[in-house]
């Protein structure tokens, strides 16, 4: 993310065996995979799980494909790590292969697996963080579109509508008088009433109308869940405050997806990250 690592390790049985993340330390992307590489070591030191016995890595990134490729286009926060080869650069500095995806996808994978997914087979994750995106599940499968970049919901909003991002959250709480140097710090211990988040869920509201109206029109999932960073706290303040678009016809509405909270306690993008390789190993087919 764009402030901070998080690392998961599961088994073959999806069995989570560690989970842990740290603040972001340098940016530039070689000091960033040398503290990559630190975690992984002190997690597999942690578990007592040999390396040779590692499959591969996944990573997500923040940012959305250029090309089919593994070139991600980040927000600015992450300039180093724009344009540039990932699967390459990521595979030998950590060591292993590696799959690179969109953070919001993996998030998806990581619900589909231990979260909404045991309920929903059709369903549009809403991947709150630094910036807003998402994924699709269809039929329980990842759905990444022509360039990887399905799920990019941020799309559906007009230029100059705020967009519901969780950096823009910590703006404005800071305008209120808060003094939050990144979002670590600010969702560490979140507390919904602070100064400054009555006003941003004020604002963001009418964008997050479009976006599910949006969804549920072109995708009609059994569900939406809001996921991510998003505090669960949070999430609760905003859910009844939404609205779709939905006029009735003859007294009757569309039927409408089900709007939910992950439920993943985790972090479901490391999670969907770390299956990325035990799938493409044991349970894809080219």
């Amino acid at each position: 993310m764009t402030d901070t690592l998080s690392l998961a390790i599961l088994d073959l049985a999806g069995t989570i065996r560690f989970t842990g993340s740290a603040p972001l330390e340098d940016k530039a992307i070689q000091p960033a995979v040398l503290q990559m590489r630190a975690m992984m070591h002190s997690a597999l030191a942690e578990t007592r799980i040999s390396e040779d016995r590692i499959v591969g890595a996944g990573v997500g990134v923040t940012g959305y494909f250029i090309d089919a490729t593994a070139r991600v286009n980040p927000p600015s926060l992450l300039e180093p790590w724009a344009l540039i080869p990932l699967d390459t650069i990521l595979s030998e500095g950590l060591g292993f292969p590696v799959r690179v995806d969109n953070d919001g996808n993996v998030a998806a994978i990581g619900e589909a697996m231990l979260g909404a997914g045991r309920e929903a087979g059709r369903f549009a994750y809403l991947y709150f963080s630094a910036g807003f995106g998402g994924g699709v599940i269809l039929d329980g499968h990842h759905y990444r579109g022509r360039f990887g970049n399905a799920g990019e919901f941020a799309s559906l909003i007009p230029p100059g509508w705020p967009q519901p991002n969780l950096e823009r959250l910590r703006l404005a709480v800071n305008a209120a008088g808060g003094t939050f140097s990144d979002l670590h710090g600010l969702l560490a211990d979140f507390d919904p009433s602070l100064p400054g988040v009555a006003e941003w869920v004020e604002e963001i509201v009418p964008s997050l109308d479009l976006v599910i109206s949006g969804i549920s029109g072109i995708l009609d999932p059994d569900a939406i869940i809001f996921g991510g960073r998003m505090p669960r706290k949070l999430a609760e303040r905003i859910l009844p405050r939404l609205s779709l678009f939905n006029e009735p016809r003859r007294g009757k509405p569309r039927p409408a997806p089900l709007l939910d909270i992950s439920r993943i306690e985790h972090d479901a993008a490391a999670l969907g990250a770390a299956s990325m390789p035990l799938r493409a190993a044991f349970f894809e087919q080219e």
